[in-house]
């Protein structure tokens, strides 16, 4: 405990840690509202099937050093639904309009890896041995 504090207090003290930390952002030009709707019309132009997902998430930020913020629109698999999708589905809306989808699917973990046991209850999943 007397370690955890030390290194507490050498942190906090520290002038380098003081100038990386990240302070208020700008309001971003488009709304979440407005990059949701953006999202959805790419979804619907581009005829991307999203019967089997959910919106799991929305947020602003740099996606992998990207030099400029952007929305980040994510659409999750439906866990009874996992095995009619390639996983989850992330477009981006830059703060000009722009949306893209050049990240396409994020792959959703192989169901044949997990498998439910009966007699766990269902919040435990439990490994299953593959060839």
């Amino acid at each position: 405990m007397k370690n955890l504090l030390i290194i507490a207090s050498l942190l906090l003290a520290s002038p380098q840690m003081r100038a990386t930390t990240i302070g208020p952002s700008p309001e971003p030009k488009i709304s979440l509202e407005k990059a949701l709707e953006l999202a959805k019309a790419y979804v619907r132009n581009k005829k991307i099937d999203v019967s089997h997902h959910y919106i799991d998430r929305i947020w602003i930020g740099y996606q992998e050093g990207q030099p400029d913020r952007r929305w980040i629109v994510s659409w999750s698999p439906k866990p009874e639904e996992v095995n009619e999708t390639k996983g989850w589905i992330v477009l981006t809306v830059k703060l000009d309009g722009t949306v893209a989808d050049d990240k396409g699917s994020a792959p959703w973990i192989d169901s044949r890896m997990l498998e439910r046991d009966k007699t766990v209850p269902p919040t435990e999943i439990k490994p299953v041995q593959t060839k």
